[in-house]
């Protein structure tokens, strides 16, 4: 860290434009505000100079922060991944998930150039980090010296970038005046990260639903009573009968210790004897996994 002190403008806004290297539609701050109350996104620019140093992707509905830091051509050089998991008082702590390097061959190379020399760096909850890199040699990397903390408040862009630490500096923030708050663009600039959705989860609890297969083929779904589900922690571990079951750690959300329903839906189809019993067998497994590798 240096002595100098950078001074930022702080612009307020959709998010950011990487083809034409420019902020989306500027928002009073008054909008940001409220929308971060709401939970929903919103993003922060930092400029110096007329130069976009830090762009802050905020959607708390999603968990999420987001924190990109630019080099001197404008394009996005390194990435810090913020995940806001449940604490038992209801604020939250913030964790750093991931940070990621990228590093440009010459002032021409695009952003994200898949030339580029990359270096990334993923956490765990408690915060011991797994390194990965392509062509990064023993070149200095990015590195946070606090891996958790609480949710900063808004505003509070110093504490949620890290920008002592991304940035080199002290570094004072400036909200520039609230611009006039044009029409909404088309199509949202960026997407918050959200867990993956397995599609028709439902309709594999209704009995008698009816799954088309590749060939013209269906599979018919029954639903079967699996007795009580015995949750001594409250917390439970899903995962495939594998030999690493020891590395799984819990879901971050909890449930009151208890018993519990389990219901188990089972899938029959026409490719076989072996492979209906194979789907049956599949059931059992996942009930086992459940019940014995409890937390």
């Amino acid at each position: 860290m240096t002595n100098e002190t950078i001074a930022c403008e702080v612009v307020y806004c959709e998010g950011w434009d990487p083809e034409s290297r420019s902020i989306v539609r500027p928002l009073p701050e008054a909008t940001a505000r409220a929308r971060d109350t709401a939970g929903e996104q919103y993003a922060v620019v930092l400029t110096a100079a007329d130069r976009p140093l830090v762009l802050i992707e905020v959607c708390w509905d999603a968990d999420f922060a987001g924190v990109w830091l630019f080099d001197e051509q404008g394009r996005r050089d390194r990435a810090l991944d913020f995940r806001r998991l449940p604490t038992a008082d209801g604020d939250g702590m913030l964790y750093l998930r991931a940070v990621e390097q990228w590093r440009y061959g010459s002032e021409q190379a695009s952003e994200f150039d898949e030339d580029a020399a990359t270096h990334s760096k993923e956490f765990n909850q408690d915060g011991e980090g797994f390194d990965s890199s392509f062509s990064w040699g023993d070149q200095e990397h990015l590195e946070i010296a606090k891996s958790a903390g609480s949710v900063p408040a808004f505003g509070d862009w110093t504490a949620l970038a890290h920008l002592d630490e991304t940035l080199g500096g002290r570094v004072t923030l400036r909200v520039q005046p609230d611009p006039p708050e044009g029409p909404a663009p088309t199509e949202l600039p960026w997407h918050p990260p959200r867990p993956a959705q397995p599609p028709q989860l439902g309709e594999f609890f209704v009995a008698g639903a009816v799954f088309a297969l590749p060939g013209g083929r269906q599979a018919t779904v029954d639903v079967v009573d699996g007795g009580q589900l015995w949750l001594q922690s409250g917390k439970l571990i899903a995962s495939e009968p594998t030999p690493w079951l020891y590395e799984d750690e819990p879901f971050v959300e909890t449930i009151e210790p208890g018993e519990y329903p389990l219901v188990l839906s089972v899938a029959s189809h026409d490719l076989g004897e072996y492979v209906r019993h194979y789907a049956r067998g599949k059931v059992y497994v996942f009930f086992v996994i459940i019940t014995v590798f409890l937390v």
